[in-house]
């Protein structure tokens, strides 16, 4: 039976749809609630303007033409998502040469960054008031960085979620060998994406689940050792790809070796064998998002996977 939607939750859909937020940037203000539940939830409470008027225009015009970020623009369109002004900005004021288009830069999260970030959102602060501190980062962005760092285990959530039933835990394994996104099954759960991010990463854990679910066991793979030179920690794994393809977007790393296996079964002796060695010596990464589970740190230099296994065998922790 579906949960349903205190007065709260109701009034601060409304705040939000006011602000400019959507529903998929509404996500992380609420707990077990879906992107689908809230936007259904907000075309009831704040039903969207149907067409833009002159005045609307001009003010958006205006406003772009200053400067001003579309979160505040949106706070001068009441009932205007900042979805539909991003659409109203490329479909008439871009396409028409009314307005240029501004450069922008992608938000870079440094190790420092994230590590203030978690400061700041330990003592309290709110999301608008941690992303003032951090550089005036939007509270969407905040946000959204804050469900990352949850789902990495580091940040930890103020709410627990629900125990996980054995028929959830059971649909997820049925999904994810569908290959069935963890947003599509945080979907269908009713689940936070966060949520389960995180329960996925248990049943794998516990070899409930294959994390290769999805790879052509038949196919060659590469066993992989690069190093992260920024946060100082290494990453063993396996891929399909090319390293630089696998690891597109963290230009902090260099190989340390790759070796090539004819099948994913042969490519998981070698990786089951070094990763039940370095548990000890887990890392959980600030910036790097994925694969955290074969992250570890050891305090000397490694040259290839052999090197690492030697030290490990003669180490103690």
């Amino acid at each position: 039976m579906a949960r349903r939607w205190s007065e709260e939750e109701k009034e601060l859909i409304i705040k939000l749809r006011k602000e400019g937020f959507s529903a998929r940037e509404m996500v992380p203000y609420f707990d077990n609630r879906t992107e689908a539940t809230i936007k259904n939830l907000a075309s009831k409470l704040c039903p969207k303007n149907s067409k833009w008027t002159e005045e609307e225009d001009r003010i958006l015009l205006e406003l772009y033409s200053e400067g001003k970020s579309t979160k505040q623009i949106a706070k001068q369109l009441p009932g205007r998502t900042l979805a539909s002004i991003r659409t109203r900005i490329q479909a008439t004021l871009l396409a028409t040469g009314e307005a240029t288009r501004k450069q922008t830069k992608p938000i870079q999260w440094s190790v420092d960054k994230v590590e203030l970030l978690i400061k700041l959102r330990e003592e309290g602060k709110t999301y608008k008031e941690i992303g003032e501190a951090l550089g005036d980062i939007s509270e969407s962005t905040v946000a959204n960085k804050m469900v990352e760092l949850m789902k990495r285990g580091k940040v930890i959530p103020k709410q627990i979620q629900k125990d996980w039933t054995e028929e959830e835990e059971a649909l997820v394994c049925e999904l994810r060998s569908q290959n069935v996104s963890n947003g599509q099954i945080a979907e269908r759960l009713g689940r936070t994406l966060g949520s389960v991010a995180n329960h996925i990463s248990l049943l794998i854990k516990q070899g409930r689940l294959d994390p290769y679910g999805n790879i052509d066991r038949n196919y060659p793979c590469k066993l992989y050792l690069i190093y992260f030179t920024e946060e100082n920690f290494y990453k063993i794994g396996i891929t399909q790809n090319t390293i630089n393809t696998r690891f597109q977007g963290y230009p902090t790393y260099k190989i340390i070796e790759v070796l090539n296996f004819d099948t994913l079964e042969k490519a998981r002796e070698v990786e089951a064998r070094v990763k039940k060695m370095v548990e000890p010596y887990q890392y959980h990464p600030l910036v790097f998002k994925y694969g955290a589970t074969e992250c570890f740190q050891v305090t000397t230099p490694i040259n290839s996977i052999m090197d690492l296994v030697a030290y490990l065998e003669t180490s103690e922790k």
